[in-house]
């Protein structure tokens, strides 16, 4: 028989799909901020998978996805269960804002931390209410999940592409179980079908508190494989985008033994490389000015190639009139809107990763 799962009013249900909502909070108003639900539960058991979304607001492929996978006939031919959040952020959803009206920091870096040794006399920490929430939903996916993939957005010029965190450990007798986790990870990367890039470089990772995301916690607190899934354009729903995610979703399904069927193709660019690649901001603007791109998602460019021209307001050069990349590597997204100041970004690229895949959490003290 399969486990018997419940996530707040939503109670798995063995071959059936249940709806419900979990209870994050009350507001001073005394309205409930609560999270919908969607359990689907096949009559076997098998492993729990969870599937979340739209943790900031405007980033809406997800919710499409979620709702165009998970369905009464899915149901009836999973072997295990799937746990669905369409919406990790109702109150950015209101108001199309990354960030909820109640908590101005950025929900998707608020997920519990790795623990730190202390002195009894350490002074006490106040969480903010979002981290309060988060504390206890992170407790309900340590329980359930076997494995996670969370959905984004990531600009409205930019390729589908999957993020993989690196996984950290404590002692040297952690390693070989780091490697495992890692390798399992990497398997559902494959399966989900999108090019797969790395985080950022493991000081900026850490300073971006990216292992407090989603992903990042159920990965290195829960010890889950887990991914985050950027599909291309916010506040858009691009039919092509969707079919491809709830494609590789499938894909996944298959390959974690929920699904006795046949692969999907997954239709979407890919990067033509046999080494990793991490993610990262550059170019960066030099100067203030008008900036407009001369590549687009998806294009492997070489250093020294111009990405942008850069000029005044007037239509005149500024410098020599080009922003260069100085890596080699691919496009992800191009950042919105034209007008820069010095150190903005440009776009955000793969580059090759030449850091290991498994490290210390000491050895990212950097």
């Amino acid at each position: 028989m399969p486990k018997d799962i419940a996530l707040g009013s939503a109670h798995a249900a063995p071959g059936q799909l249940t709806y419900g909502r979990w209870h994050a909070f009350d507001h001073p108003t005394g309205t409930p901020e609560e999270l919908p639900v969607i359990i689907a539960q096949g009559a076997s058991d098998g492993p729990t998978f969870w599937l979340t979304a739209n943790i900031h607001g405007p980033e809406l492929t997800g919710i499409a996805v979620i709702h165009d996978l998970v369905s009464a006939e899915l149901a009836k031919r999973l072997r295990g269960t799937l746990v669905c959040i369409p919406s990790l952020n109702p109150a950015g959803f209101r108001i199309r804002e990354r960030q909820p009206y109640f908590d101005p920091q950025d929900p998707n870096r608020l997920f519990p931390d790795r623990p730190k040794s202390g002195k009894p006399d350490d002074e006490p920490s106040f969480p903010s209410m979002q981290e309060q929430v988060w504390a206890r939903l992170f407790e309900e996916i340590k329980t359930s999940a076997d494995y996670l993939i969370d959905l984004h957005n990531a600009s409205i010029q930019s390729i589908p592409f999957t993020i993989r965190d690196k996984v950290f450990y404590e002692a040297d007798e952690e390693r070989a179980a780091a490697e495992d986790l890692q390798r399992r990870t990497g398997e559902l990367a494959q399966a989900l079908g999108l090019p797969v890039t790395f985080e950022f470089k493991r000081k900026r990772y850490l300073q971006m508190k990216l292992h407090r995301s989603t992903s990042g916690a159920a990965l290195n607190l829960a010890r889950i494989p887990a991914l985050t899934a950027e599909l291309a354009a916010p506040q858009i729903i691009v039919p092509e985008v969707v079919q491809a995610a709830v494609n590789g979703l499938h894909n996944c399904l298959v390959t974690v033994g929920m699904l006795d069927e046949p692969l999907r193709e997954v239709r979407t660019p890919q990067f033509d490389s046999d080494y990793p690649v991490r993610r990262e901001s550059h170019p960066r603007s030099p100067a203030a000015g008008i900036a407009r791109p001369r590549v687009r998602p998806g294009d492997f460019v070489r250093a020294g190639d111009v990405i942008a021209a850069l000029t005044d307001i007037y239509g005149r050069p500024v410098g020599d009139g080009a922003i260069r990349t100085e890596q080699d590597g691919w496009i992800l997204s191009i950042s919105n809107g034209i007008g820069v100041y010095p150190n903005s970004i440009i776009c955000g690229m793969a580059v090759r990763d030449d850091e290991p895949l498994v490290m210390k959490w000491d050895d990212a003290k950097e």
